[in-house]
């Protein structure tokens, strides 16, 4: 029952206009940090630091728009989480049989590998870009390809957990204007001004390091080390886990009309 609920999520999804709109912007993102990075050489080496966008730096770069990711995981939520309640699809699902925690289970899944599909393009654009564009510097090897796979699974992990709080946000407020518009401010507030405000204020610093929202500065660095990736990851699980278990406290008591 639970894999016909996925498929059914997953067929919803191939014809949200709204994602294949992100998609194409994703990918459109990705060329423009192509064209950045390229444009903006010269700078950078008259400033000493000719690596900032070349090499691995440029793969980093591309995945750690956080921003961009934010915004497009916020909107692809309130349209995607919402939409059920909105159509009642999702009252006609559960009065069939199906159990609340599989409705969520079924839409968390489905909306983490939306995300995922989202990341894609900046990491196809970006090797495609290492591999035939001399003037970045990338030569690749066996251990450099393990430790590119390894990043982009662990970003999605990552993105995949910062974006877990529209989960309970949608099953909570049921309106897609209202979960867009409230997780850009909670991510927002979380990816800039909390960050900004750990680095002076150590307490608040602790605290945002076993959270998320901060994992991208830890995990697209020069020379991270894979025992950093395996923590990273193991933070993100612990807290999707969290949010999966917040939605399904928050949906158990919604009253469903």
């Amino acid at each position: 029952m639970f894999a016909d609920l996925v498929k059914c999520e997953l067929f919803y999804l191939q014809k949200l206009r709204t994602f294949k709109i992100l998609f194409v912007l994703m990918a459109v993102n990705a060329l423009l940090t192509i064209a950045v990075a390229s444009a903006t050489r010269d700078f950078w080496a008259a400033l000493g630091m000719p690596d900032v966008f070349s090499g691995i730096n440029l793969y980093y770069a591309a995945l750690g728009d956080t921003i961009v990711m934010v915004l497009a995981g916020s909107v692809l939520a309130g349209i995607f989480l919402c939409s059920d309640f909105e159509n009642k699809t999702l009252q006609a699902a559960i009065s069939s049989g199906y159990s609340r925690f599989s409705v969520i289970a079924a839409k968390t899944l489905v909306y983490f590998f939306a995300l995922a599909v989202l990341l894609l393009p900046a990491a196809i654009i970006t090797v495609a870009a290492l591999l035939f564009l001399p003037e970045f510097g990338m030569v690749f090897t066996p251990e450099i390809l393990v430790h590119m796979a390894a990043v982009f699974v662990v970003m999605i992990l990552v993105y995949a957990a910062s974006l877990s709080i529209c989960v309970p946000f949608a099953f909570a407020l049921k309106r897609s204007s209202a979960v867009t518009a409230l997780s850009l401010i909670v991510l927002f507030l979380a990816v800039t001004l909390f960050s900004s405000i750990g680095q002076f204020v150590p307490w608040i610093g602790t605290v945002l390091s076993w959270l998320p929202f901060t994992l991208p500065s830890t995990v697209l660095v020069s020379g991270v080390l894979p025992i950093d990736l395996l923590r990273a990851a193991g933070i993100c699980v612990g807290f999707i886990l969290l949010m999966t278990a917040a939605a399904c406290g928050v949906f158990r008591r919604a009253d469903l009309k």
